[in-house]
């Protein structure tokens, strides 16, 4: 069903920032496996499960921050926070543009009030395009 929604619109933290944190995450088993490279030179010793593994589950928190944000489908969005979730158009409540002292958080409900999402505006790319397909959707 929501799997051959297509995608309008994806909205994630902007380019130049989450490019910045994935290298971050990245760069310890990066600086690892090149300093192992270095000192003993390519063996398979360095394909060890005990190096693989520990290397492999870091790249997660990478894959985490560079998928993380709203995608919006023609019928319904898929939050990416901690676990994906879909929601279809005609599921949601509402949506609120709110103002706090850390600025603009971007609020969107279920139908029973509670809260889907809370996320800093300036967090989403092309938040504009994304408040004017919630206005359109979601009324």
């Amino acid at each position: 069903m929501h799997h051959h929604d297509r995608v309008l619109s994806r909205h994630r933290l902007p380019a130049p920032y989450r490019g910045a944190l994935t290298l971050l995450w990245l760069l310890p088993g990066l600086l690892l496996a090149g300093a192992l490279m270095i000192s003993r030179g390519p063996q398979m010793v360095l394909l060890d499960p005990r190096l693989v593994l520990p290397l492999c589950l870091m790249l997660l928190p990478a894959l985490f921050v560079w998928r993380q944000g709203i995608d919006l489908g023609q019928r319904g969005l898929w939050l990416r926070l901690s676990l994906p979730s879909y929601h279809a158009y005609d599921a949601l409540g509402e949506w609120r543009l709110l103002h706090t002292p850390q600025g603009q958080i971007l609020g969107i409900y279920a139908r029973d009030t509670s809260a889907l999402c809370l996320w800093h505006a300036v967090h989403l790319s092309d938040c504009e395009l994304l408040q004017e397909t919630l206005r359109e959707k979601l009324g």
